[in-house]
């Protein structure tokens, strides 16, 4: 599931995860979501009001991912092509375990810029597939 938010948060057409991951400072706090930001997510509000639901997972910082990485391992740059740190918040994963909501965030080496991207993610049978979309930038 991780890896196909990357994926898609990095715009690829095949399977990628970073090679340079960090433990996220930031948290997935979905109560303070404005109303209108929630509405453009490609959740139905069911969904949402169901993940809100779920324990305090997505809110602790300092997630590590520890995943079995299937696709090409990338580095990715900006557009100025600035080397970047990549973060997830741990995922905040529905009861039927079929849909997820992460946070990959992009940090600048060396640099003060930064951004990030709430992503949605389902599986589908065996695969697992995002729909991201920008969170916060610095």
């Amino acid at each position: 599931m991780i890896e196909a938010a990357y994926t898609t948060a990095v715009d690829s057409k095949f399977g990628v995860y970073p090679l340079d991951v960090r433990a996220e400072t930031r948290s997935l706090e979905l109560d303070r979501m404005v109303p209108d930001y929630i509405r453009s997510l490609p959740l139905r509000s069911r969904e949402f009001e169901g993940l809100l639901d779920q324990p305090a997972t997505g809110r602790d910082t300092a997630f590590l991912p520890d995943c079995d990485w299937t696709g090409l391992h990338s580095r990715y740059r900006d557009d100025e092509g600035h080397q970047m740190s990549v973060a997830f918040t741990s995922p905040i994963v529905a009861n039927d375990r079929r849909l997820a909501l992460i946070q990959v965030s992009f940090q600048e080496e060396g640099g003060g810029f930064g951004f990030g991207k709430i992503c949605v993610v389902r599986q589908a049978g065996a695969r697992w597939s995002a729909s991201c979309q920008g969170s916060w930038i610095s």
